[in-house]
């Protein structure tokens, strides 16, 4: 009987053993659901961060868009070149890439909702920047018109939205998001650098921020074939605050 008693308390033990044992695996599995609980509050916090910067980017898409033009330019012998510019004043300015309107013979714009214009000559350029200003050739003094931002509060890093009519595509424009890479000076200009998607076609169109304000205007970028090397996603802005001292010299003349 004894013997019995024996083993039966050494049963005992061992299932108080394997209930401690299995008590710290509750444990152990109640830290891993809190760790599971805490990664996924962090995704939701990182899902709702994403949705508002998709929401930030349609927003500030929706206010510009509608003043965002498609140029189409004759430059003779049956030759027209395109691209892109921005509404900045009621009555019909639009500011845009000199190299855009270089040579014309006429120019045509076109609005997002499809009506056309010409162009009123003679057009003005800048001195010293790939700049053009061009009137709309109307009456109207409702056109839609854009927010122009500062460049001076460009941050490398933050988000930034390329919009304009590239490589000619019919209908809408084309909308391409990237961020600041740097603010540089290239051949004694400086330039705002990003990584957003621009083509022939965009040039003259507008690099917006995510509150839907003009911080610089699309002007050129390096293509592939630049002396040889593989080159993705370097593209360059005229900062707006240094278009804004020819906007005044023209608009007030």
């Amino acid at each position: 009987l004894q013997g019995d008693v024996s083993s039966l308390e050494g049963g005992v033990s061992a299932l108080e053993g394997n209930v401690s044992a299995l008590g710290d695996d509750v444990l152990a599995l109640g830290d891993d659901v809190l760790a599971l609980g805490d990664d996924v509050l962090a995704l939701g916090d990182d899902v709702l961060a994403l949705e508002a910067h998709d929401r930030a980017v349609m927003n500030a898409v929706a206010m510009v868009e509608p003043s965002v033009v498609r140029f189409v330019v004759d430059v003779g012998g049956g030759d027209y070149v395109g691209g892109s510019g921005v509404i900045i004043t009621n009555d019909g300015w639009v500011l845009t890439n000199q190299h855009v309107l270089d040579g014309a013979f006429s120019i045509e714009i076109t609005m997002m909702n499809g009506d056309k214009y010409d162009g009123a000559f003679p057009w003005w350029s800048s001195n010293f920047l790939d700049l053009g200003l061009v009137k709309i050739d109307s009456n109207r003094t409702d056109f839609p018109v854009a927010t122009l931002g500062s460049s001076t509060d460009v941050t490398v890093g933050e988000g930034v939205v390329a919009i304009g009519y590239a490589l000619g595509l019919p209908g809408q424009v084309t909308v391409t998001t990237g961020i600041v890479s740097a603010v540089r000076t290239i051949f004694g200009d400086e330039y705002i650098q990003t990584d957003s998607a621009v083509n022939h076609g965009n040039s003259g169109g507008p690099l917006i921020n995510l509150q839907g304000e003009v911080i610089g205007i699309n002007t050129w970028g390096l293509s592939d074939s630049y002396l040889g090397e593989n080159i993705t996603n370097l593209n360059f802005a005229i900062p707006i605050d240094d278009a804004k001292s020819f906007i005044n010299e023209v608009l007030t003349q």
